[in-house]
C-alpha cells in the first residue's frame, strides 16, 4: 500500500556445506521475485558481476581467491541466472554490477584479496546500480538482492562502511 521505491533483501550466501538445503536465492526467485513482479517491480539489482578476462592477472586471482573463500555450491551460479532470466521474462530489468580493472586493483593487496576493499567495492557498484535504476524513466519499484550486509539502512558502526542503505535512504528520502 505504500508504493516503495525501494526494497533490499539481503542473505547469507549458501556455503557448499549446506548445499542440500534450498539456498535464499531459490526461495526469493520461486517465492517473492513473483509478488514482486505482481506488485510492479521495475528493476532487480543483483550483486554479481560477469568477469570480462581483460583485467589479466588481477581479475584472475581475484575471482579464485572470493570463489574459494565464499565457498558457494555449484548451482548458486546457475540459481542467480534463472533469478536474472525470471525477472526479465516478468518485465523487471536486471542488473549486475560492473566491476572495472581499476576496481580489482583496488580490492587485490599484494597478490591476495582484501575483502574490506573488496566489500568496500561491492557497496559503490551496488550503490551505483540502484541510482542507475532510482532514475532511471519509468522506474517503479527497484528490488536489490544480495548479502545481507549491504542493504542496512542503519547498519552497525562495524558493518556501516560496506552499507549502501544510509546514502540510498538520504538520497531518496
Amino acid at each position: 500500500a505504500s508504493r516503495p521505491r525501494m526494497v533490499a533483501f539481503g542473505e547469507y550466501h549458501q556455503q557448499k556445506k549446506t548445499a542440500k538445503i534450498p539456498s535464499a536465492l531459490k526461495r526469493f526467485t520461486s517465492d517473492i521475485l513473483p509478488v514482486l513482479v505482481t506488485h510492479g517491480a521495475s528493476d532487480l539489482v543483483a550483486e554479481t558481476w560477469i568477469t570480462t578476462g581483460s583485467c589479466g592477472e588481477e581479475e584472475r586471482k581475484a575471482v579464485l581467491q572470493v570463489s574459494e573463500s565464499t565457498r558457494r555450491p555449484a548451482q548458486t551460479e546457475d540459481e542467480l541466472v534463472t533469478m536474472l532470466r525470471r525477472s526479465k521474462d516478468g518485465g523487471v530489468q536486471p542488473r549486475i554490477l560492473q566491476i572495472a580493472c581499476k576496481d580489482y586493483r583496488v580490492m587485490m593487496n599484494g597478490g591476495d584479496v582484501n575483502f574490506d576493499r573488496l566489500l568496500r567495492v561491492t557497496r559503490d557498484q551496488l550503490e551505483v546500480q540502484i541510482r542507475a535504476a532510482l532514475d532511471r524513466p519509468g522506474s517503479q519499484m527497484v528490488v536489490s538482492y544480495g548479502g545481507a550486509l549491504h542493504n542496512d539502512r542503519e547498519p552497525t558502526s562495524e558493518l556501516a562502511p560496506y552499507a549502501f542503505g544510509p546514502a540510498i535512504a538520504a538520497a531518496h528520502a
